[in-house]
């Protein structure tokens, strides 16, 4: 990126959102390069649940961080759109998803290139400047982070020729690859941890799973180090005897800004992921 467009970018608020204002290259509005809702045919949050089959030809984009969802045209009906889309939900999460074919949305706004500037500006790029600023189109609501046109329709985005778009999505794709290649050893490792905990009979699984070579001899080293377990297994007690949960309390939305004033603030479903924290652009004093 910083070849193209200098990341020491002015921070977005309320009323400025020329971030990349020190950019070398002419700034132009994404409203005028993108439409938002030109794809019509969207669900229901509980429809689009139901739809998802695990198999078929067409993308789910649920508002959700439910990123794999699949279903086949039957099932997905009157609701099918097909083109180049970019999903960002309407409220509470900033989950971006990508596609080109065949989806059904929910609850989302949907962000495509106008027919007249698909000679300005690549698909992938326009994702790239919106999963990297996308938080900043957001604006506090009563309860969630809401989708706001008004700062969708002011935001500039620099605009290089196309062969610099290129290299820099050719460089987001190196990237995300290699995030794609250390989540199968994520994977891996808690394939580990599982045969482990059954290894150890701190479970009763009956799950098998498998290990790549290099983690085979890792597990035969780890349970070569570590006591065997006694015959009539470890002793069980309760969670509740040795932890206890502590329950905090929100801060009220008026001392929420995006500005880096105070200590970062995880909300909840927003920011929490299944197994680790995600990125949160809400700051609380």
């Amino acid at each position: 990126f910083d070849k193209a467009i200098s990341l020491d970018v002015k921070e977005a608020n309320e009323t400025n959102l020329n971030i990349y204002e020190n950019s070398k290259f002419n700034l132009h509005k994404i409203s005028e390069l993108c439409d938002i809702n030109k794809f019509k045919n969207q669900t229901s949050a509980e429809n689009i649940e139901s739809m998802n089959l695990g198999y078929g030809n067409v993308k789910l984009l649920p508002s959700s961080k439910n990123y794999d969802w699949i279903t086949d045209e039957k099932t997905a009906g009157e609701f099918i759109n097909d083109g180049e889309v970019i999903a960002m939900g309407v409220a509470r999460y900033m989950n971006i998803k990508r596609h080109k074919g065949k989806f059904v949305s929910a609850n989302n706004k949907l962000i495509s290139i106008k027919e007249n500037s698909k000679n300005k500006i690549l698909f992938d790029y326009a994702y790239a400047i919106l999963e990297l600023h996308g938080q900043k189109l957001y604006k506090q609501g009563s309860q969630y982070p809401q989708f706001d046109t008004t700062k969708f329709d002011k935001f500039k985005i620099p605009l290089p020729p196309l062969e610099v778009q290129e290299k820099i999505v050719a460089e987001c794709q190196s990237v995300d690859n290699e995030i794609l290649n250390l989540n199968n050893e994520i994977a891996e490792f808690e394939n580990l941890i599982k045969i482990l905990i059954k290894y150890f009979k701190i479970s009763n699984s009956i799950e098998t799973f498998d290990l790549n070579l290099n983690l085979q001899d890792r597990f035969k080293q780890i349970i070569s180090s570590i006591p065997q377990p006694p015959q009539t297994g470890w002793k069980m007690m309760k969670l509740d005897d040795i932890c206890e949960i502590i329950a905090g309390q929100s801060p009220q939305s008026q001392f929420y800004n995006d500005k880096k004033d105070g200590l970062l603030f995880f909300q909840g479903k927003k920011d929490f992921g299944i197994k680790f924290l995600e990125n949160s652009n809400i700051w609380t004093k």
